[in-house]
């Protein structure tokens, strides 16, 4: 008798575990969707734009939220214009920006940089912040791999500023250490508008 009781217990909660299993199903592929879209680039988007005036840009816009736990530091070369999706790559500087932030408990820099290297158009986004494991490092750029704690992030940001470096023809490099900081490099082609 208790036999049939247990699996009356079980089926109904199966019926619950089933649905909150397709719940979340359906919730990834949402996300899944919403990444796939949002790495792909737009060519009506794209225009010659300066790489420094999209990084000042993005300062500006986390001055406020930054301000007091972090400083930045702005070491700009004079830098060629590039054909590129300015928005897109202002996602890019505002995430590693943020994630920066997140990295640094308190009184941290943040140092960007911008120069040319090899014939391509280099930004590196160094901090002070706290590093990242050798073990964690080897999967930063995982989609939905996060260090952070539940709720405080879904690890896509890193995956995001890939794919947006990669659509624009660029590389993304990530060197970390624990207690040493983080160093972010981009490259980028320097391409102009054929129009």
């Amino acid at each position: 008798v208790w036999q049939e009781e247990d699996l009356d217990f079980l089926q109904e909660d199966l019926s619950d575990i089933i649905k909150e299993s397709i719940d979340g199903v359906d919730r990834v592929a949402a996300i899944v969707k919403d990444l796939k879209s949002f790495s792909g680039i737009n060519d009506a988007d794209e225009e010659d734009a300066d790489i420094n005036e999209i990084i000042r840009q993005t300062c500006h816009i986390t001055k406020s939220q930054l301000e007091g736990k972090l400083d930045v530091i702005l070491d700009l070369a004079e830098m060629p214009t590039i054909f590129c999706n300015p928005a897109e790559l202002g996602q890019v500087f505002l995430s590693l920006l943020l994630n920066a932030a997140d990295a640094i408990h308190e009184n941290g820099k943040v140092r960007i940089k911008s120069f040319i290297k090899d014939a391509q158009l280099c930004v590196e986004i160094r901090d002070t912040g706290c590093g990242i494991s050798e073990s964690d490092l080897a999967h930063v750029f995982d989609p939905f791999f996060t260090t952070k704690d539940v709720g405080q992030g879904i690890g896509l940001g890193l995956t995001v500023c890939l794919n947006i470096i990669k659509a624009h023809e660029g590389t993304l490099t990530v060197i970390s250490k624990p207690n040493a900081g983080t160093q972010v490099t981009i490259l980028l082609p320097i391409r102009h508008n054929k129009a």
